[in-house]
């Protein structure tokens, strides 16, 4: 069997362009999981503030 040039070239546009389909879903991936992770982390937070608040409310004996 022998192989030509043309076919070679073929053969590594198409790799090239795999692989950088795969890079921009990727990316793409990790990008979603880092903003749903952060808006995870400040849903978190905010409650917790919140539930502190509400104790700091209750307990504040300073206010009757």
């Amino acid at each position: 069997m022998k192989i030509n040039g043309l076919t070679v070239l073929w053969f590594m546009i198409a790799t090239g362009l795999l692989a950088y389909a795969f890079n921009l879903w990727q990316q793409e991936v990790y990008n979603r999981g880092y903003w749903r992770g952060r808006a995870v982390g400040w849903e978190s937070h905010r409650r917790l503030t919140n539930i502190q608040k509400i104790s700091d409310e209750v307990f504040d004996y300073e206010k009757n």
